[in-house]
């Protein structure tokens, strides 16, 4: 389950009748963590919004899906797409997700750059996330991550999350000898925390516009 520490298992099916998929993909958890975090919350999405974007290839396919903010719990049986390529393997082994990995091998049958596999996953967010841009069907939503804010409520909440992002982006802006930041990167980013704040967000149309987060 990447970082989020669900348990991921292949399940070899049967079947009576009619046939299906031989294999599918069951990702799980139920903790302490999964319920302070939210992390029920991505079950909940592909429950009530994976359809249309199945029909787009921006979603695996989903068989069934359970999630409960308030148990702190998700399982998710999804399509078995184990037979592709993961686009974390064309970034080497900086990541731990790749460490002790035949990157090489992994990557054989699919060649490709960072370059192309970096484009190719940009234009895919892109799509992805401009499907719920402002969309308002998200903002009554108890699940969404923020759903609150573009309501107006819990603005101590949201404030406190304005602050972090900002210690986080001065901090990284010091790290100069480790990082040689774009100028066009770090004018983008002055801009963006110059932007926030709870009263600029009530005053956009629509207000507190932003895209999904699944995690």
């Amino acid at each position: 389950g990447g970082l989020s520490g669900a348990r991921l298992s292949r399940l070899r099916v049967r079947y009576d009748g009619d046939g299906g998929p031989a294999s599918c993909v069951l990702k799980a958890r139920r903790d302490a963590l999964c319920k302070s975090f939210g992390l029920a919350r991505e079950a909940l999405f592909f429950r009530e919004h994976a359809g249309g974007l199945v029909e787009q290839g921006l979603a695996p396919r989903v068989y069934h899906s359970h999630g409960s903010m308030e148990a702190g719990e998700k399982w998710i049986l999804m399509e078995d797409l184990s037979e592709a390529v993961q686009s974390g393997y064309y970034f080497g082994n900086h990541s731990p997700l790749n460490w002790g990995k035949d990157l090489s091998a992994l990557t054989a049958t699919t060649p490709s750059t960072i370059e192309d596999v970096l484009q190719l996953s940009f234009r895919f967010a892109a799509r992805f996330h401009a499907r719920f841009w402002c969309a308002s069907e998200m903002r009554d939503r108890q699940w969404v991550r923020g759903s609150d804010w573009w309501r107006g409520e819990n603005r101590a909440d949201f404030e406190a999350a304005e602050a972090r992002w900002k210690e986080t982006w001065a901090k990284a802006k010091e790290r100069d000898e480790d990082i040689q930041w774009p100028v066009s990167v770090t004018a983008v980013l002055d801009a963006a925390c110059g932007k926030l704040g709870w009263e600029a967000g009530k005053s956009s149309s629509p207000p507190l516009c932003s895209s999904f987060s699944s995690d």
